[in-house]
């Protein structure tokens, strides 16, 4: 006969996570460290999210937020009949489709190169990463 009783927690244990047991200081400690992260997440990353949401169902004007009345999806409905946006999105999927897969193959393959015991392996990597070195520099300078 099975015992479906409820696991007992040892002493000093607060909760169960992925089969690991976590003390309450552990958790607290955790939640710390998380913490500014997820504040400021929220100020930089969910909060702008959210007003831009709240303002393209509006016909808000950014100069003058005096007047601002709420018209529903109109904004997305002009903005999806739009010639130029049609464009722009095969725009940007030609070049996903094309430019994309060719400089990642590309990169891959000189990182697969560079990686083998090749004649003037350092040179040619130094000369890869200079133009990344020399650009901080000056943007530093």
């Amino acid at each position: 006969m099975k015992n479906n009783a409820l696991p007992v927690r040892a002493k000093g244990m607060y909760f169960r996570f992925l089969g690991r047991s976590f003390k309450k200081h552990d958790a607290i400690v955790g939640a710390v460290f998380v913490l500014p992260a997820f504040v400021l997440g929220c100020i930089f990353v969910v909060a702008p999210m959210l007003v831009s949401l709240a303002y393209s169902v509006t016909d808000a004007n950014l100069l003058a937020l005096n007047n601002v009345h709420f018209n529903g999806f109109v904004n997305f409905a002009e903005a999806f009949g739009d010639s130029y946006l049609w464009n722009a999105f095969l725009n940007t999927l030609e070049f996903v489709v094309k430019v994309v897969p060719l400089q990642l193959c590309a990169s891959l393959g000189l990182a697969l190169i560079l990686n083998t015991k090749i004649r003037c392996n350092t040179f040619f990597r130094w000369a890869f990463f200079c133009p990344v070195m020399l650009s901080l520099a000056a943007t530093s300078f």
